[in-house]
């Protein structure tokens, strides 16, 4: 009776694992390409107060579809409008309002915005709520002068 059963479930488990398998395939497949969370879309005290204690979790995954959005869009050699870069920018206002001490956020804001989104104006605001936040580094004062040097003469 145990060898039946035995017998039993390993077909039963292996047709499943190949429906979850091919299933997860097409939905990949199927998926017309990367988005941004819903998260990045709320108002900043609402998405505080959603994640609950989860705040430096959520950051997390919110920049890393901000990462992979703008990975997808590099490897499939897209440009992205003005509409998607300030879908960009309110991720990353996002991400800075749900972990101010998360430095990542910054660095991608610097290293995108001023130079292909000519974005210098909203990429300081991130950068002085850096420098008031991330007091013991010179990263954020560094980037905010080398915008105000070469972008804002």
């Amino acid at each position: 009776m145990t060898r039946l059963r035995t017998l039993l479930i390993f077909p039963v488990l292996a047709a499943t694992s190949m429906y979850c398998v091919t299933a997860l395939y097409a939905l990949h497949e199927n998926r017309g390409g990367e988005t941004l969370s819903r998260i990045a879309n709320l108002p900043a005290p609402l998405a505080r107060t959603m994640v609950l204690e989860f705040q430096g979790v959520t950051s997390d995954f919110l920049m890393l579809k901000i990462l992979t959005y703008l990975g997808q869009k590099l490897m499939d050699a897209e440009q992205l409008t003005e509409g998607e870069w300030q879908t960009v920018y309110l991720s990353l206002k996002q991400v800075v309002n749900l972990d101010a001490r998360f430095l990542d956020p910054y660095v991608v804001a610097q290293m995108t915005l001023p130079s292909d989104a000519g974005m210098v104006k909203e990429t300081n605001e991130l950068l002085e709520k850096a420098a008031q936040t991330l007091t013991w580094d010179y990263r954020p004062h560094f980037f905010l002068w080398y915008n105000h040097f070469y972008y804002l003469n």
